[in-house]
């Protein structure tokens, strides 16, 4: 058992996913704590992933959750004060849009843990935008050991 990680104020975003512009669809971690977060996203009209009618591509809407479950990853990352790590998706179950995302309205993302093994961090992702839920999946991710290099 692992111990709970200190509480701290979030971080930059870029000191938590990979992810750069344009790619960068999160925006900011809002809370976090050893069950998961929510995090800020936003796709704005001029975004690689903007359709011609307004809307947020579907399979964006994917990438969301998994760039929300790489910036929990990475606080936990800095909350447990361990090295920078990249957070591989590992596999996706049960995604399901529920409601087509506009662009330019802002986006929330919640994430929680549910399991976790070894490397593999197991989370359910649910995508909302104007208190509305827009979609959901079940994530996969590999957080490589301390000590490990990503495969």
């Amino acid at each position: 058992m692992t111990n709970a990680p200190e509480r701290m104020e979030p971080p930059s975003i870029a000191d938590l996913i990979p992810h750069r512009p344009p790619m960068a669809l999160v925006l900011g971690l809002e809370r976090a704590d050893e069950e998961g977060a929510a995090v800020r996203c936003a796709v704005e009209a001029d975004s690689l992933v903007a359709e011609p009618d307004g809307t947020v591509s579907p399979l964006a809407l994917l990438e969301v959750i998994a760039q929300a479950c790489a910036a929990y990853g990475g606080w936990r990352t800095l909350a447990f004060h361990r090295a920078p790590a990249p957070v591989l998706l590992a596999g996706v179950r049960a995604f399901e849009i529920t409601a087509r995302a506009r662009v330019g309205v802002p986006m929330e993302v919640m994430v929680t843990l549910v399991r976790e093994f070894g490397g593999f961090h197991i989370f359910e992702g649910v995508l909302s935008q104007a208190g509305r839920e827009i979609a959901r999946a079940n994530i996969k991710a590999f957080h490589p050991p301390e000590g490990r290099a990503a495969l």
